[in-house]
């Protein structure tokens, strides 16, 4: 049975595909937020996509969670054998590899950013996971002007998490900023949430980000020796958010945009008030 091409309508083959999914798993002490994103060119993750629900179809699958990967008690694998797992595990990460440009994860002590940041702003601007987010746009900016590969971007974030709306939210304001701002560095052309059963690129995601916990906390390693294969063109990078300084210039950035929404929207009225004097 030939498969449909559902992908949203903002996939068109100019456009880059950025995509950024929530890194569930989180330390004991509940303070490490891992937040992973896979980035692709459009029309290779449109391929990617038909072959990713071609093998989960093979092998009785809806999707990949990689929580319940070892979980031969229960959960959507409840039916595979460990040979079958390490077959579908071997297909997918091979279509990363094949399809992704690149795999990247963002590291947040939740305590340290909360202590940096106050309520108002938190609620208001960015969580620690909205700033998990926001840090891997950041880094996107970097990986596409260092391979030239443009600046306009679709942005898909997994439905679910409790912040999810609130990143949906700060992204669709950069998008609407007036042209004059100086700071934006990446073309937002949309930005949508989607569900990983329906989005094969967020199911890379889990399994990136999952497989970086699991090296973090000396877990199981099957998904990222999978990820990681000698002489592969496809990378995986993480960068740890504390230490680079990244809080500090979200807070500036988003002074600066509220400046600039600010006189923009005093010389609007101005630029009013002018017609009606005429």
């Amino acid at each position: 049975m030939p498969f449909e091409d559902d992908s949203p309508s903002w996939w068109d083959d100019k456009d880059i595909l950025m995509a950024v999914d929530l890194g569930y798993d989180e330390s004991g002490d509940g303070e490490v937020l891992l937040v992973g994103m896979q980035l692709g060119i459009t029309k290779n993750a449109k391929r990617m996509k038909k072959l990713w629900k071609k093998e989960l179809v093979k092998f009785g699958i809806p999707y990949f969670h990689s929580k319940d990967f070892k979980n031969f008690s229960g959960g959507i694998f409840r039916e595979l054998g460990q040979m079958d797992r390490e077959r579908l595990l071997g297909s997918l990460a091979q279509f990363t590899r094949l399809r992704m440009e690149v795999g990247i994860t963002s590291k947040v002590n939740e305590k340290s950013y909360d202590d940096k940041t106050d309520q108002k702003f938190r609620s208001k601007w960015a969580a620690a996971y909205t700033f998990a987010i926001y840090s891997l746009a950041l880094s996107a900016h970097v990986y596409l002007k260092e391979f030239e590969l443009g600046f306009d971007v679709n942005v898909l974030i997994e439905d679910g998490h409790r912040n999810s709306r609130q990143a949906l939210d700060v992204f669709e304001t950069l998008k609407n900023a007036p042209e004059s701002e100086d700071f934006r560095p990446l073309k937002i052309l949309s930005v949508g949430l989607g569900s990983k059963k329906d989005h094969p690129i967020l199911q890379s995601a889990d399994m990136l980000v999952y497989s970086e916990w699991q090296k973090l906390i000396n877990g199981d390693m099957d998904i990222y020796n999978a990820f990681h294969v000698e002489g592969s063109r496809y990378i995986t990078r993480v960068f740890d958010c504390e230490k680079i300084g990244l809080v500090g210039n979200l807070k500036d950035a988003v002074a600066r945009l509220e400046a600039t929404r600010k006189a923009w929207g005093q010389n609007r009225t101005r630029n009013d008030d002018e017609v009606r004097i005429k």
